[in-house]
């Protein structure tokens, strides 16, 4: 992409007002896609759990993240999103698609490609599982694992009334009784 745009660094590359328009037909281009998220891919029906050799919990990583995904004639699917900064991108790469064993540094990867174009193995950071347990709210470093690890314990858009988890100053807490005067967010 940086080629044909004749740019030095991924910042000027020209998807800064529509990513997944720009991403999608520079690959089209390029690879032979049978389907991509803009047309007919669609993340419920990738794999949800990767495994992590020689850990119980699987990677966070989940398809609904990415913001543009496809998947080649020869299985594989790739997946493509722009890094908070907006001088990197982040290409994960699943060799055999659904198929076994679906495991971190077996058959998915991630590379990061930074602002010059070079290209870094940062497959590793697939195997950082969540501290963020109700055991251990204090592992919850954002308001929405927050929200997200309550609402999976009691699969309720309420359980922060429930659990008695909330999201307060910055910080995930846990309570032991009701009647305070919060809510969850």
């Amino acid at each position: 992409m940086m080629a044909k745009d004749q740019v030095f660094d991924v910042s000027q590359l020209p998807f800064t007002n529509d990513f997944d328009e720009y991403v999608a037909q520079a690959h089209k281009d390029v690879f032979k896609i049978l389907s991509d998220t803009k047309g007919g891919l669609d993340a419920e029906t990738l794999p949800k759990d990767y495994a992590i050799e020689d850990n119980d919990s699987p990677s966070q990583f989940n398809w609904e993240d990415v913001s543009y995904a496809f998947q080649t004639t020869d299985g594989m699917l790739y997946g493509i999103e722009q890094g908070e900064e907006l001088n990197n991108l982040y290409i994960y790469a699943d060799i055999n698609g659904a198929s076994s064993p679906n495991m971190v540094g077996k058959d998915l990867y991630k590379f990061s490609i930074s602002g010059n174009g070079l290209l870094a193995d940062v497959s590793g950071e697939l195997k950082e599982v969540s501290a963020c347990t109700l055991e251990n709210p204090d592992g919850c470093k954002t308001e929405d694992e927050c929200k997200s690890m309550a609402d999976a314990h009691n699969g309720s858009e309420f359980s922060c009334w429930i659990s008695g988890v909330w999201w307060l100053d910055g910080k995930c807490i846990k309570t032991t009784g009701y009647g305070l005067d919060i809510y969850c967010r």
